[in-house]
């Protein structure tokens, strides 16, 4: 009635948000190396890089916030496939991305493991924790846009 829960313009906005921050990260992710990848964050926010894995976090609101993790694959050494083979099938490793909320939106989960495969939303929290105040009704609202999708259920 006065525009708070579930489907308030405030989280609808903030969805739209979301969705554009996932889709720009993404966008990157899969079109510049790593080096170019954690130049360009580096600008924006602080980065953390150790190894394949790059970490920062986006502010959304001062309540609101997401951590960034982006992983690119290591490539797999000559001795291996000297050692094993090499594998007949083999699809190049893609990049990932996984996108976790803060604050409001604590537990929202966002993956992306493929360019064209679009993002994976779930709302996950450790045992014993909450979910942010407006988590699940993020969760409902990202999966209203294209490209978001539930995420798999493996139980």
């Amino acid at each position: 009635m006065f525009g708070f829960g579930s489907g308030s313009a405030i989280v609808r906005d903030r969805a739209d948000k979301v969705r554009v921050l996932v889709a720009m990260i993404s966008a990157n992710l899969y079109t510049k190396p790593a080096a170019e990848f954690v130049e360009i964050y580096s600008r924006l926010t602080r980065v953390e890089q150790r190894d394949s894995e790059i970490f920062f976090g986006v502010s959304i609101s001062a309540s609101c916030w997401y951590d960034v993790q982006a992983t690119y694959p290591d490539p797999v050494p000559e001795w291996m496939d000297d050692l094993l083979g090499k594998p007949e099938l083999s699809e190049p490793q893609q990049p990932s991305l996984a996108v976790l909320g803060g604050g409001d939106d604590y537990g929202v989960f966002i993956t992306v493991f493929r360019a064209e495969g679009g993002a994976s939303i779930e709302l996950h929290v450790p045992t014993g924790q909450r979910p942010g105040k407006d988590a699940k009704a993020m969760v409902t609202e990202l999966l209203k846009l294209p490209g978001f999708s539930a995420a798999p259920s493996f139980i």
